[in-house]
């Protein structure tokens, strides 16, 4: 249900998978494959790394109703840290997919998902941190319909955009216009 890599030297790669639900992971050096301990946690669907400036990859992994983020260095993994989002219906149990992280030289990226509530209405977060880190991301307003695919970049304004497709329809996109220049 996903599979991800990262390369980490000329020969080398990392890559996850979900298998079961549960997250796997791997090392590729050259021809050498070594499977990493499982993780314990359930929920596995989709997942993206993205390379960490100060060294090691970021891994963000939809979970079911969370989004996990994990860092990879020095061939060991950092326990996850769980990403909410202030859904503005105030249901329960939205179903998290489809994460994006931003390939910018900020350390922490910009964040972004789609999520479905228990009444089938899809939406997209983003989480926009801070210099020490991540808070709550928040529902984009007027985000509604068949969505799919959210990608999220932070240009050198450091303004943050997305854009996603409704199945079907058009592109979209949105500019957060968090800083003037």
């Amino acid at each position: 249900t996903g599979v991800a890599v990262a390369t980490t030297g000329d020969s080398s790669v990392l890559v996850t998978w979900a298998e079961d639900f549960r997250l796997r992971w791997a090392t590729l050096d050259g021809t050498r494959w070594a499977e990493g301990s499982q993780f314990p946690d359930l929920g596995a669907f989709r997942m993206q790394f993205r390379r960490r400036p100060s060294g090691g990859q970021w891994h963000a992994s939809s979970a079911g109703r969370r989004l996990n983020l994990r860092s990879y260095r020095h061939g060991v993994w950092s326990p996850p840290e769980t990403l909410g989002c202030a859904y503005r219906d105030g249901l329960p149990n939205h179903f998290v997919d489809t994460p994006d992280l931003s390939r910018d030289d900020g350390e922490y990226p910009v964040i972004t998902w789609d999520a479905q509530n228990i009444r089938a209405n899809n939406t997209i977060c983003v989480c926009v941190p801070t210099d020490s880190g991540y808070g709550i991301a928040e529902e984009l307003e007027g985000v509604e319909g068949n969505l799919g695919l959210p990608t999220a970049a932070r240009d050198r304004n450091g303004d943050v955009w997305v854009s996603w497709f409704r199945v079907g329809g058009d592109v979209w996109w949105i500019h957060s216009h968090t800083r003037a220049t």
